[in-house]
C-alpha cells in the first residue's frame, strides 16, 4: 500500500472503480493498513504495560483469516477500522480491534496473536474448536462462507476429524453414566445437533458426520445395560430427533433388547 501511495497509483486505481461498493477492489483499495511504528508511540497503555500477552481478533470469512495470517513470518496482514467508513465498524475509534483472550468467545473465525513488542500470529489458534462450531450451528456465530475458499475449508474440515469429536462424546457418555449429570446430556445433545446443522456443513465432512452417528450409537449399545432406562431413552429419542432433521437414510442399528432404526448421511 505504501509503494501504491508514493506512486500515486493507489487514488487513481480507486478512481476507477466505486469505493462505495462493499468488497470490489476500490472499497478493498480504500481501506486503510495498520501502519507499522515503534512500541510506545501509540495511544495509551501498551500491551506489556498492561500484563496482556495474548490477544485475539474476529473476524466473519475465511477469506479475512487467510489474507491476515498468511505470512510466514508471523506478521499479521491487518487493515484498520475506521469512523464513519462504508462496511467498517469503529465504535472506539479508529484502529485493528483486539481483546485479550480470557473467557472470550468468538463468534466467527478467531485469530490469536503473541503482543511481543508487534503482534505475531499463533499458528495453531487458526482452527475452529467444537464449541466454535456449537455457537455457529446456533445461530451465534456471524462466518461467511464464499465458493472461492474451498482450500481454506478443507484445512478446516482435517479439523473436525471423526476422532476429535468422538472423544468428547465417549467421555460425556461415560460422565454421564456415573454422575447421571443432565449438563453432560445437554453437551452431547449440543454437539451433535451443531454437526449435523446445515450451518456448519462447510466444516464437517460428510464422512465424518455419518461416522459419529454410527459410533455414537455403537457406544450407547455397548453401555445400554449400564446406562438408566430414562437416560438410554433421551439418546435414543436424540437420534431420531437428528435424523427426522437431516432426511438421513440407510443406517440401522440393533442392540440385544431394542432395535432402533436411523438413517444416516447428510
Amino acid at each position: 500500500m505504501n509503494t501504491l501511495d508514493q506512486l500515486g497509483l493507489r487514488q487513481k486505481l480507486i478512481s476507477i472503480g466505486n469505493e462505495r461498493e462493499i468488497n470490489s477492489f476500490a472499497w478493498w483499495l480504500n481501506r486503510e493498513p495498520l501502519r507499522s511504528k515503534p512500541v510506545g508511540e501509540g495511544q495509551g497503555a501498551t500491551a506489556k504495560e498492561l500484563g496482556i500477552d495474548v490477544v485475539l481478533h474476529d473476524t466473519k470469512s475465511l477469506t479475512a483469516l487467510e489474507s491476515i495470517t498468511r505470512a510466514h513470518s508471523g506478521e499479521p496482514n491487518v487493515l484498520i477500522s475506521r469512523y464513519e467508513q462504508l462496511g467498517e465498524i469503529a465504535l472506539y475509534g479508529n484502529g485493528f480491534y483486539v481483546t485479550p483472550t480470557g473467557n472470550y468467545s468468538s463468534f466467527g473465525f478467531p485469530i490469536r496473536f503473541h503482543n511481543k513488542k508487534a503482534l505475531k500470529v499463533i499458528p495453531n489458534s487458526l482452527f475452529f474448536e467444537l464449541d466454535n462450531i456449537i455457537r455457529l450451528a446456533e445461530g451465534v456465530g456471524l462466518v461467511e462462507f464464499e465458493a472461492s475458499q474451498d482450500i481454506i475449508l478443507e484445512k478446516q474440515m482435517r479439523r473436525f476429524n471423526s476422532a476429535k469429536i468422538m472423544a468428547e462424546l465417549e467421555s460425556l457418555i461415560l460422565d454421564t453414566i456415573h454422575e447421571n449429570e443432565d449438563s453432560n446430556f445437554k453437551r452431547v445433545r449440543r454437539i451433535l445437533k451443531a454437526i449435523y446443522h446445515p450451518h456448519v456443513y462447510p466444516l464437517v465432512s460428510n464422512n465424518v458426520r455419518s461416522y459419529v452417528l454410527k459410533e455414537f450409537l455403537r457406544q450407547i449399545g455397548k453401555r445400554e445395560k449400564t446406562i438408566a432406562a430414562s437416560r438410554l431413552r433421551l439418546y435414543i429419542d436424540l437420534i431420531e430427533e437428528i435424523v427426522n432433521d437431516t432426511g438421513s437414510h440407510d443406517l440401522i442399528v440393533n442392540n440385544q433388547n431394542h432395535s432402533c432404526p436411523v438413517r444416516s448421511g447428510a
